[in-house]
């Protein structure tokens, strides 16, 4: 795979005159499929935009996986090896426009005019939620109003900010009542209020002296469960949190923590029962991971759960790598069965896994 995303940035490095050339009409190639066979070498999932540079550049090039968030990290590892090319900036969202750029790129995408729009956005789990309203007497477009109005937020909010903080984007024709040019003020304000009210603190310093909230649960019976989906009792320091990573919406830790910790947990094939010599349950592994993350300041348990198959131990975590290198070694001391794993609640990460031990089969994913 670095193979692939070498030889694509050599490609590109190579190719950026003709590309210029291309935009500055002095050439006439077809970019769309060299870009197809060299970017699709790596993942045909990643999307791609060029547009005017901003922060010095020419031109910018983004790259983007959209929806297919669990890319996310292999994005990341493909710009981190871009090389510097003079004139050139790379992005991997699309970045935030004014308005005068969103009515022109929301009427050539999609045919509408949106800008007697008016939107209002409100706070829910964590996510800003917005609904859109045409304006009165307007004729019903279906769903090219809907197309519209997510790619207005898109362009007006940025890529980042809709990914990480946009939850539901619905049509209403009689509640909106805010100027669409103002959506961006609004949503921020909204985003800062959130984060005002998080802890100052990460979980480590705080689990001792926190409360914890329980639930019980009611899962459906299956041969293998995905994600926690097979859990039956639960706990959690952290209620909005918990709540948020176990619902509909895609999680990520960044609207949970101000100290940039990430929400993980430890996945516990408890079908066969724990060895004499090693963890006695679950509570127990719950105090060797505090005892050797804690003093370190690298994170805590902050929850778990027990399900129809599998045990589990949600922790936040403030250095992931650094965590990891402490905690496995503690983790196969304590006689862990093959099948046990970490994994992430963030969707960008629904594909990453470390396995207990080398040996470890891969997991249950709910990408499958």
């Amino acid at each position: 795979m670095l193979g692939r995303i070498d030889t694509w940035w050599r490609a590109f490095e190579a190719q950026a005159p003709q590309i210029v050339a291309l935009f500055s009409r002095a050439a006439d190639w077809d970019l769309a499929e060299w870009m197809g066979r060299n970017l699709g070498a790596i993942d045909e999932r990643i999307m791609w935009e060029f547009a005017p540079g901003v922060a010095g550049g020419r031109w910018r090039l983004v790259l983007t996986p959209e929806a297919e968030r669990r890319l996310r990290p292999l994005v990341d590892v493909v710009l981190s090896r871009a090389p510097r090319i003079p004139g050139w900036e790379f992005y991997p969202h699309r970045l935030a426009e004014g308005m005068e750029s969103a009515l022109f790129t929301v009427q050539g995408r999609t045919g509408v005019d949106i800008s007697a729009f008016e939107v209002s956005a409100r706070p829910g789990e964590g996510l800003v939620h917005l609904a859109f309203g045409p304006p009165p007497g307007s004729p019903r477009n279906g769903g090219k109003d809907l197309d519209a109005s997510f790619l207005a937020a898109e362009t007006l909010l940025g890529e980042d900010v809709l990914d990480l903080w946009i939850g539901e984007v619905a049509i209403e024709r009689r509640s909106p009542c805010t100027p669409l040019a103002e959506l961006p003020a609004r949503v921020a304000a909204l985003i800062e209020a959130w984060q005002g009210g998080l802890p100052a603190e990460p979980c480590w310093r705080r689990h001792k002296t926190s409360g914890w909230t329980l639930w019980r649960l009611n899962p459906v019976e299956a041969d293998d469960y995905p994600g926690q989906f097979d859990l039956g009792v639960a706990k959690s320091m952290d209620p909005p949190m918990w709540q948020a990573a176990h619902s509909r919406w895609i999680f990520d830790s960044r609207r949970f923590s101000r100290c940039g910790e990430t929400f993980c947990y430890l996945k516990v094939d408890g079908s066969q029962r724990l060895p004499a010599d090693g963890f006695r349950d679950k509570t127990a592994i719950e105090d060797a991971v505090d005892e050797v993350l804690v003093p370190r300041g690298l994170g805590c348990h902050v929850g778990g759960g027990t399900g129809r198959r599998y045990s589990y131990v949600d922790m936040a975590l403030v250095d992931v790598q650094g965590a990891l290198d402490v905690l496995l070694p503690v983790l196969r001391g304590g006689k862990l069965p093959r099948r046990a794993w970490i994994l992430f609640f963030d969707g960008t990460l629904a594909d990453e896994w470390v396995p207990v031990w080398d040996d470890a089969p891969r997991p249950p994913l709910l990408g499958g």
